[in-house]
């Protein structure tokens, strides 16, 4: 199955507002916390683009890693409150490199770049 198949014409969707960073000469930046001052939180130009976003829990068996670049699966977690940032990291951190070593067959997975509140 390719991604650009005939599956998707029966997939229930939704449209959705993108919002896509345009080419420009001035390389973006985005603050993920306080900015110095005088500068903005956030550069760039943006552009919006109306595109159907797919519930792919419908295909889920029909996609993997290996063909198609992504894989929907299902994974629980213990982790009893997601805005406790130490418990994220002490509980969630190690559950993730796990699962993704046993899914993907890698034999070392950092858990990095993670956004918490």
């Amino acid at each position: 199955m390719s991604l650009n198949s005939q599956l998707f014409k029966d997939i229930p969707h939704v449209e959705g507002e993108l919002h896509y960073l345009t080419p420009t000469a001035e390389k973006p930046i985005n603050y993920t916390y306080e900015p110095p001052p005088g500068i903005p939180q956030r550069s760039g130009k943006y552009e919006v683009h109306k595109l159907p976003i797919y519930d792919a829990r419908t295909i889920a068996e029909d996609v993997s890693l290996d063909r198609q670049g992504f894989a929907l699966v299902e994974q629980h977690s213990t982790v009893k409150d997601f805005y406790d940032r130490d418990e994220v990291q002490r509980v969630y951190y190690p559950e993730a490199e796990e699962f993704l070593k046993d899914l993907t067959g890698a034999q070392r997975v950092i858990v990095c770049d993670s956004n918490l509140a």
